[in-house]
């Protein structure tokens, strides 16, 4: 076994060198991996790290101790790190899983950038791999949920992989390594407790060899992924682009693909729209829904809006629109005559700046949707949300205006400017006296 370990470990590490960080909870998968890590040649400089997420009371505290007990023995440099991992989880509308996973990383990170470790060992083994597969599947996950764990991904590096839970389970036994269980681990409960302690031995009982065909397997579904990832890299220009974190699917170009439904999750699955809601997206495609439906994930929104569907990330501020304020006396060699308005073309200044009447108190604000206005150039006026509307944004584009609207001495307001235009009412003429420049960022 430590023969296999150094192979593998020495093909994941770029030249077969680097310092090595092992993720060492005190189960029995990373007390093996820190025992062969130890005794390995492949290995250079070492360090444990074991994070306490707090979730099991004395357990997890009997964890930590076990983990600085075997540093201690054998002189290998550890980093500790306690979180309240609940806490986090709630703060961030999170699972708990994901709350440790999250936390695990992003120290990981940390450690690494400030103590220079090249890579991140983690004890991954084969049953795990094969038993995230399987939770994939009936999450509905495509092609790159069925490739199981990756042996290296960046600085995460995953040498255990090769080897069964068994497999692990003997070495420990023959080589007295001191390792704890995890009271939750029978817990049938947890998806993946119930598929690694009810399912998988019955498919064991079928194929006794189930393990090994299931990496055959997984092997191949990567490769067919890279071979896929490659043809949508290929083809998406056709019918996606992305621009200041605005992604935008052309429908018209993906519903021309033979493949579009697939196409269609491969860029909104990583997005966090769930199977039921791709499928509802290509349904409203492909009956010409009409402009403005929406559909939300935990972290995007995607808006149907003329032939094009929009994802914004949902704390999107792209389509927001701030303007600075400037208000000062008229040059007094600025003579317009009667009702010229004078914008950024006329006095030769950058795109963006807009210049009015400034003989009233204004301020900024968000539009209403009672809002009314007289676009420049014209005699009626015209609500806000169908000026938005004429001018082709879309929701979040419209939900982002600002306007700027001056006060009236009953309390009331006027709307002086939305996006581009000024309101006619407030155009310079021979009897403006104070100029308000606008000047959008």
């Amino acid at each position: 076994m430590q023969t296999r370990f150094d192979k593998k470990l020495a093909s994941l590490m770029e030249n077969g060198k680097g310092a090595l960080l092992l993720a060492v909870s005190g189960g029995i998968d990373s007390m093996c991996m820190a025992r062969l890590a130890l005794n390995s040649r492949a290995c250079g400089q070492i360090a444990i790290a074991h994070m306490n997420f707090s979730l099991r009371g004395e357990e997890s505290d009997g964890d930590e101790q076990l983990v600085k007990r075997f540093a201690s023995e054998n002189s290998i440099p550890l980093f500790s790190r306690k979180v309240d991992t609940v806490s986090f989880a709630k703060e961030n509308s999170v699972s708990i899983e994901m709350a440790a996973r999250t936390l695990r990383y992003q120290w990981f990170e940390e450690l690494s950038a400030e103590e220079g470790f090249d890579y991140v060992a983690v004890a991954h083994n084969s049953n795990d791999s094969a038993e995230t597969l399987f939770l994939n599947l009936l999450r509905g996950t495509g092609i790159k949920g069925m490739c199981g764990i990756r042996e290296k991904n960046g600085k995460i590096v995953r040498p255990m992989l090769q080897f069964s839970r068994k497999e692990i389970e003997v070495y420990a036994h023959e080589n007295k390594i001191p390792y704890r269980t995890d009271s939750t681990n029978g817990d049938i409960a947890y998806h993946r407790n119930r598929i690694r302690n009810v399912i998988f031995p019955e498919f064991e009982k079928i194929n006794p060899s189930f393990l090994d065909t299931v990496s055959d397997e997984t092997g191949y579904f990567s490769q067919v992924n890279d071979i896929v990832e490659e043809l949508f890299n290929e083809k998406k220009g056709e019918f996606y682009s992305e621009k200041d974190g605005v992604k935008t699917i052309l429908i018209a170009g993906l519903l021309k693909e033979r493949h579009s439904a697939y196409w269609l999750f491969r860029m909104l699955d990583p997005l966090g729209f769930n199977g039921s809601q791709i499928q509802l997206i290509q349904r409203c495609m492909e009956n010409d829904a009409q402009s403005g439906k929406q559909f939300f994930s935990a972290t995007h929104r995607a808006i149907l809006d003329r032939g094009t569907l929009k994802i914004y990330p949902a704390a999107s501020d792209t389509a927001e629109n701030h303007y600075m304020l400037r208000v000062y006396k008229r040059p007094s060699d600025l003579n317009p005559k009667d009702g010229w308005y004078v914008d950024a073309r006329k006095l030769g200044l950058e795109e963006g700046v807009y210049h009015l009447d400034g003989e009233c108190h204004i301020c900024q604000r968000e539009w209403r949707p009672a809002d009314k206005f007289i676009p420049f150039g014209m005699n009626g006026s015209k609500k806000i949300s169908d000026f938005l509307t004429d001018l082709k944004l879309d929701l979040e584009q419209k939900d982002h205006q600002k306007v700027i609207a001056a006060k009236n001495p009953d309390g009331s307001e006027t709307i002086v400017f939305v996006a581009g235009r000024i309101d006619d009412r407030f155009r310079i003429n021979s009897n403006t006296d104070l100029i308000a420049e606008i000047i959008s960022d």
